[in-house]
């Protein structure tokens, strides 16, 4: 994954904080994680995988928290 796909990958998870665009980037993060060398990044490099598992998994809002726990599912199923 190159540099601004990584930027683009903390966008989308920056955004799931936010309550207007939550339902959006678990979306695409949800699709994200599909293609190989994005799952594998979230897995090995930076924080991801520790972000997801520690704050974003806790969101008060529920479309946030299934598509967050969706991609953690599909993550350590996948691998």
């Amino acid at each position: 994954v190159s540099e601004k796909g990584d930027e683009i990958l903390s966008y989308v998870l920056e955004g799931l904080s936010d309550d207007d665009l939550s339902v959006h980037c678990g979306l695409f993060l949800r699709e994200c994680v599909k293609s190989s060398p994005i799952h594998n990044h979230i897995l090995t490099a930076g924080p991801y995988l520790e972000q997801l598992f520690t704050h974003y998994v806790f969101n008060a809002r529920f479309d946030s928290c299934s598509d967050v726990l969706q991609v953690l599912c599909d993550l350590l199923r996948r691998n």
